[in-house]
């Protein structure tokens, strides 16, 4: 696959989205509602398709560089903290370090812990990787973001709910806030 990294971004949920360059994302997204972008690059040829149907239904040959966990608890939001430290120690152990980690509160519900990898995998290596290697048994994970049309909340767009935004933290803050701390940077 010869990606042309495309990447599709959506506002609210149920919207089709566009395909635009990643570099592009921020002319395209305002901090006023919720805003989502796909964790997998699409290429020319589904661009292309993309532009006539408007859907990337049934496009499962996308790659990404991005390797994402997104810890979610609707019932203990502290729950879902420390499984987000659980995963950072457990790259930790991998040589990532927590300073080359995007590190966010989700607005709602959880945290997302992410880092860039220097290779492209599909959808059933990423989540082989992180579900079964790096986030095993870990309750708070989700799962089914690594689905190839899939999409996850931008940062520092407003959550629908909550009215708070996604909001990137460092490893500290993560780690030492209070709850009360990370919802009020939020």
């Amino acid at each position: 696959m010869n990606v042309s990294n495309y990447v599709r971004v959506t506002r609210g949920l149920s919207d089709p989205g566009i395909l635009i360059k990643p570099e592009d994302i921020s002319k395209h997204v305002s901090t006023d509602t919720d805003y989502y972008s796909s964790l997998y690059y699409y290429d020319q040829e589904q661009f292309n398709s993309f532009q006539k149907t408007k859907s990337v239904k049934g496009v499962n040959d996308v790659l990404t560089d991005r390797l994402v966990f997104d810890l979610d608890c609707a019932s203990d939001l502290e729950q879902a903290r420390q499984d987000a430290i659980l995963v950072i120690n457990r790259l930790q152990k991998y040589g990532v370090q927590p300073e080359n980690l995007e590190i966010y509160f989700s607005g709602k519900k959880g945290f997302t812990v992410q880092t860039t990898l220097d290779c492209m995998l599909n959808p059933e290596k990423l989540a082989n990787l992180a579900i079964n290697i790096i986030g095993k048994d870990i309750k708070t994970l989700d799962k089914t973001i690594y689905n190839a049309s899939r999409i996850i909340r931008v940062p520092n767009t407003k959550h629908q709910d909550t009215g708070l935004f996604k909001v990137q933290l460092q490893f500290n803050q993560l780690s030492a806030f209070s709850l009360e701390s990370i919802k009020d940077i939020a």
